[in-house]
């Protein structure tokens, strides 16, 4: 059984590196993560840019700058969150990724949530998170020790009423 994608759309690593401030900047302007990203002369998705994102943070740790594969990544399916306002170290934050990328790769769609050491983190905010990292990288040309995070309902204007608190 021969397949063969021609599809296969592959972003470069300083493409991804410039939009991760855009990104970032989208955030905290607009209280929500866009549907969509440029990436050099690509579209991708929320969901296609966490993947990239992530993928791009595990190449940087190793000094690499390899171009990422864009994916059919579908949405997670009931994003939960309950994160402490908090810092994440590097070594953790690379971990995450590896996972976030792993979890992609065998189920085709993004995690419902990522554990963290300061609870559960929803995809849109590890697409903040990993924007910042990136954006770092970006200015200092390495990646960062540490990331800060919080709760994406104290980032976003989407808030969910009356979400039950962590139990």
């Amino acid at each position: 059984d021969l397949t063969i994608e021609f599809a296969s759309t592959t972003v470069d690593a300083n493409s991804i590196v410039k939009s991760a401030d855009t990104v970032k900047n989208y955030v905290e302007t607009k209280k929500a993560v866009p549907t969509t990203v440029t990436v050099g002369s690509k579209k991708v998705t929320s969901e296609q840019y966490l993947y990239i994102l992530s993928s791009t943070v595990t190449n940087l740790n190793k000094n690499s700058k390899k171009s990422v594969t864009v994916k059919t990544i579908a949405k997670a399916p009931k994003p939960v969150e309950n994160v402490k306002t908090g810092t994440l170290s590097k070594s953790e934050y690379i971990k995450l990724a590896g996972k976030i990328t792993a979890f992609v790769n065998t189920n085709g769609r993004l995690p419902n949530f990522v554990s963290t050491s300061k609870g559960t983190m929803n995809p849109n905010n590890l697409i903040y998170t990993y924007s910042k990292i990136i954006a770092f990288y970006k200015t200092n040309n390495r990646l960062p020790n540490t990331v800060s995070v919080k709760s994406w309902s104290s980032i976003s204007k989407t808030s969910s009423e009356g979400a039950p608190s962590g139990s």
